[in-house]
């Protein structure tokens, strides 16, 4: 199973239009930054963050991506990636996420107030949230368009929520990204 997901979450078009680093290299990751990357997956961006940023946290509701994530950070030499299963965001310090992460994981939160909640616990001052979704529309690959959710939606959430929009861009033609700031 595990194997099969990693290659569908890191097959080369979808690495190629996520483009891990450039995209955080265009967000405006430092080397002091502490990052958590929220619904981690294969660790594709947390990795990728690690090469920059101070501190990144990985969390997954999944134990095998986690075990994954650590060990690809080991073989990278990387030792600031830290992985968080469910239950361990508290362990965290409260306000101290520079950047959190949401990478095509929006679409899949059920309980859209406790996920904010548990955003705004987490973001620092002066934080930024970053989602990265499937267009909502027909893409080769990703979730069922029923299952997919639009930008606009996401503004709405973040907005509902005294967040400002920051950035809105496609990322190609089948992800968009969209940041937001308290």
């Amino acid at each position: 199973m595990l194997k099969h997901k990693i290659e569908k979450f890191e097959n080369k078009e979808r690495l190629d239009e996520l483009n891990p680093l450039g995209t955080l290299q265009d967000i405006g990751l430092t080397k002091e930054s502490r990052v958590l990357d929220y619904g981690a997956g294969t660790g594709i961006f947390s990795i990728a963050a690690a090469n920059i940023a101070k501190t990144v946290f990985a969390y997954d509701i999944n134990t095998e991506f986690l075990q994954h994530i650590k060990d690809k950070a080991l073989s990278h030499g990387l030792t600031n990636v830290h992985t968080v299963e469910v239950g361990e965001l508290s362990t965290i310090d409260q306000h101290s996420m520079d950047l959190i992460l949401l990478v095509t994981v929006f679409h899949e939160i059920d309980d859209i107030d406790s996920l904010f909640e548990h955003l705004t616990t987490l973001l620092a001052n002066n934080g930024t949230i970053v989602v990265i979704e499937f267009h909502k529309n027909k893409t080769p690959f990703g979730p069922s368009l029923a299952h997919r959710i639009s930008k606009q939606r996401v503004a709405e959430e973040f907005a509902k929520r005294n967040f400002h929009l920051l950035e809105d861009k496609d990322l190609g033609k089948n992800f968009y990204l969209v940041s937001f700031k308290l």
